[in-house]
């Protein structure tokens, strides 16, 4: 979604299971599915935050929602401005805002968690505006009567939500009121509709599309984009017997002068004036300039024709375009090539290496099993989900253990947190002061700083929520002085070896697990079986069953909670890399790491000792058993694997 390649899965279908139940019942299909962030009337307390800017989601919109919806907000934040205290956002305002989009309205999280109330359950795409139920229907005629709760025009949409055979939309053609063919009808009126057949008694009906909203959309843009005019000084002078001068200023400090081509004349009848020169030299409705000041010194009564201070105006403004123009010295392609290549980082040569083996658990148990199996470095998770229980002192005789063998463990912060957050977060602090950890993991810029702060001089390794993911990343990293960096799994093999990494820095990749596809503030299960609003508070049913999403394929995707009830959503299938460790040799990597901070102890136990033989193999020279160590994990991934974006890329 970041790189601009969002295939929109929120707006799939989905249905919510639990382990212990198949069927759960959920208000819509849309569980993922977020209404329209709207906070027009939040306004004021936006500004008072201290905000500088306000962005609006229009990427995948149409240009008449960006028109219409950038032009509302204008006028409503300009109001604000000059008046907070007095600010009220109109209802024709909102009304607009709803009719040229929505799939309902919230405010997010600008104000409590919404829970539930965040989710357009029943649809995935623009709900239109209520126009009404009908009232009934003159079969023999085709017609329906309606009250309109919004005005309708010929040339609007709508779409009748019918009682058997789900929508049918159309474009309204013909409106009758009072038995008059009308081309509009106002809000408040009984009117009589054209309808399709299906349609009966009841049916609710709502506008789509408001054409005149959208001619006023286009006409914002027909004529193309202008940029805003500058204001310019005008200074007019001149005699009888002599050419008239012009001198024009821009705010820039620019200066032009320019003047007549022949002496002005002693005028009989109409000598030049203030009046006329603001006239003729203002003139300047298709030039990128307005008139802002004139001063005029002119001594007896000249005279010169209209067409001679047209062509001075026009003179004068080509000469300020040319000057105002900006420099521009051509590019020589080839030194510009030469000049790209040596910025470009070369790619140096890794020496291949054997690569040690980590794996990221989620609880004690894991842990442990994680040591027996081989592991040479073990992280625990900063995510603590509800699904597993044990308390932070259930770690120290394992941690302790594993340091004795010369095991590396590391204690990986939150991938985010809110400053409501931190209580919990020094909570965790202290109990990984307690341990014998090697170092911790970051997985943002925050949890960087909090190690720098409690944990100065401890080795760090950031972890891939980081985004690692290109050449300059990786220098930063280095020049920070982290002890090693996980590369982003979003990076094929071909990328992965056109990037340098400097001897200082250790670095790793994603093997094998199940790899989170979402975190969100907002929980599924929190909503759905919890019943989670502003006002409801959420019983935790995570802390008692497992659960997953199932899509329209029947692919499941494991959901997990965290101590911040923040929801991780994970890859049906998991990656799994074990017959391409040749790959991860040769391109020098210090680690491979097993994802497992969700799975069971069993589950790390089998995947760390496949792996750890196949990493034995491939220090004897060995390759054949590559084949059988993957096709015995394959009965712990009844999803199947997936190779991830290793080959093909994003």
């Amino acid at each position: 979604g970041n790189r601009g390649r969002c295939a929109q899965p929120c707006r799939l279908p989905y249905r919510l299971r639990a382990n212990s139940r198949e069927h759960l019942p959920a208000p819509g299909d849309y569980l993922l599915s977020p209404k329209d962030l709207c906070t027009i009337d939040l306004l004021p307390e936006l500004v008072a935050s201290g905000v500088q800017a306000l962005k609006f989601e229009g990427r995948m919109k149409r240009p008449e929602y960006v028109a219409t919806v950038i032009r509302v907000y204008r006028g409503a934040l300009d109001r604000c401005l000059s008046d907070p205290d007095r600010y009220r956002a109109t209802q024709e305002e909102k009304r607009q805002l709803a009719q040229i989009f929505n799939r309902d309205f919230t405010t997010g999280y600008y104000q409590y968690n919404p829970g539930a109330n965040l989710i357009s359950y029943q649809r995935p795409n623009n709900r239109g505006l209520y126009l009404g139920r009908i009232a009934g229907i003159n079969s023999r005629q085709g017609l329906a009567r309606v009250k309109l709760e919004q005005p309708l025009g010929v040339g609007d949409g709508i779409e009748f939500w019918v009682s058997k055979g789900g929508r049918a939309g159309m474009t309204v053609k013909k409106i009758w009121l009072d038995g008059q063919e009308v081309n509009r009808a106002p809000a408040g009126s009984k009117v009589e509709l054209e309808v399709p057949a299906g349609v009966r008694s009841g049916d609710r009906i709502f506008k789509t599309h408001d054409e005149e909203l959208i001619r006023l959309a286009r006409s914002s843009y027909a004529e193309g984009f202008r940029v805003p005019q500058e204001p310019v000084k005008m200074v007019v002078s001149g005699a009888v017997g002599e050419p008239l001068i012009l001198k024009a200023i821009d705010e820039d400090g620019n200066v032009v002068q320019v003047q007549t081509g022949f002496a002005a004349q002693e005028a009989i009848n109409r000598p030049l004036t203030r009046e006329i020169l603001a006239e003729q030299l203002g003139r300047l409705g298709n030039t990128n300039y307005t008139l802002k000041e004139l001063e005029v010194h002119l001594s007896g009564r000249p005279m010169v024709p209209l067409s001679e201070l047209n062509a001075l105006r026009r003179a004068a403004v080509a000469q300020l375009d040319k000057i105002r123009e900006p420099k521009r010295n051509p590019v020589d392609e080839e030194s510009f090539q030469k000049a790209l290549a040596a910025a470009k980082p070369k790619a140096g040569k890794r020496e291949p290496r054997l690569p040690a083996l980590a794996v990221s658990v989620g609880d004690p148990a894991s842990l442990a099993e994680a040591l027996a199996a081989g592991a040479d470095y073990i992280y625990i998770s900063g995510e603590h989900f509800r699904s597993k229980r044990w308390q932070y002192q259930d770690f120290e005789a394992p941690v302790r253990q594993a340091v004795s063998r010369g095991v590396k463990v590391y204690y990986g912060l939150p991938r985010l947190w809110l400053d409501s957050n931190v209580p919990l977060l020094e909570k965790m602090t202290e109990e990984i002061k307690r341990l014998p950890v090697t170092g911790l993991l970051a997985s943002n810029p925050a949890g960087l700083q909090w190690i720098k702060k409690h944990f100065p001089g401890r080795p760090v390794i950031l972890d891939y929520p980081f985004n690692i993911f290109n050449a300059c990343s990786v220098q930063w990293a280095a020049e920070i002085g982290v002890q090693g960096i996980t590369l982003s799994p979003e990076l094929t093999f071909q990328e992965i070896s056109e990037i340098t990494v400097p001897e200082n820095l250790e670095f790793e990749g994603l093997v094998h697990g199940a790899l989170p596809l979402m975190v969100s503030e907002h929980c599924v299960v929190g909503a759905v079986v919890g019943h989670r609003t502003e006002e409801t508070a959420c019983p935790g049913p995570c802390r008692r069953d497992s659960f997953y999403l199932t899509d329209r394929m029947n692919y499941r995707f494991p959901v997990e909670m965290d101590q911040f009830c923040r929801m991780h959503v994970f890859n049906s299938q998991e990656l799994c890399l074990l017959e391409q460790l040749p790959q991860f040799c040769e391109r020098g990597y210090h680690r491979v790491r097993i994802e497992a901070r969700k799975e069971s102890p069993a589950y790390v136990a089998q995947v760390v000792q496949a792996y750890r033989e196949a990493l034995q193999e491939l220090a004897r020279g060995r390759h054949h058993r590559l084949e059988a160590l993957r096709a015995n994990l394959e009965k712990l991934a009844p999803r199947g694997f997936t190779k991830g974006h290793y080959f093909r890329g994003v």
